[in-house]
């Protein structure tokens, strides 16, 4: 199984709660970068402002007690490693980023996924998703989300994307499959629902405290 390209992998991530055992990370994928190698340490800051603005947003909802103090760009060589003599670049941001919601936070696995669309209808590598931190406690209403609260959060991480396909070097945003010979198509738009979804991997790594009380 290999990827169909070489490509670069920017990883986001930081703690949730401000705490360093538990954190969150997302990554998008980039095609069609130049030229092919070790990332420039320029190209990597360059990805902290498109970054910010999304993260700090107010109307990304993103919680308060969430931050970024992560990012980083790496190559990927077909088979999912670095590929010879080459490896990543991190920026670690500063001043530090803190969601932009107020308010208090979701239990750390809710959050609102966001589908990464291609053009593509069905099949391999046709959607990507990615899950962005909690959002804040006050943004879920019953049963759901407002849909307007959505279209704000699909806008700023759009903006984010878009930014990020306009920084040099980078590439274009895409969704692969290193299933058979490989996939990728670039991303088309974002979507997002109304439900709240589960990050399961994020509620294991809450440490469990039991009380009791006697009958």
């Amino acid at each position: 199984m290999n990827f169909p390209i070489q490509h670069q992998l920017l990883t986001i991530g930081g703690p949730l709660f401000g705490l360093t055992a538990e954190r969150w990370s997302i990554g998008l994928r980039f095609t069609g970068f130049s030229p092919p190698g070790t990332p420039p340490q320029a190209r990597v800051d360059a990805c902290e402002a498109p970054i910010r603005t999304w993260f700090t947003n107010p109307s990304s909802y993103i919680a308060s007690n969430h931050s970024v103090d992560l990012i980083k760009l790496a190559p990927i060589d077909v088979t999912g490693l670095y590929p010879a003599g080459q490896s990543a670049v991190i920026k670690v941001p500063s001043p530090a980023m803190i969601g932009g919601g107020a308010g208090g936070s979701q239990p750390p696995q809710c959050t609102l996924v966001m589908s990464l669309i291609t053009g593509v209808p069905r099949g391999r590598a046709h959607i990507g998703r990615v899950y962005p931190p909690p959002l804040r406690s006050a943004q879920v209403a019953n049963p759901g989300l407002v849909p307007a609260d959505v279209l704000s959060m699909i806008n700023t991480f759009r903006t984010m994307v878009n930014s990020l396909n306009g920084i040099s070097g980078l590439g274009v945003c895409s969704v692969m499959s290193k299933l058979g010979s490989g996939l990728s198509f670039p991303v088309t738009a974002i979507r997002a629902g109304i439900v709240i979804d589960t990050q399961r991997r994020r509620r294991a790594q809450i440490g469990e405290a039991y009380q009791t009380v006697a009958l």
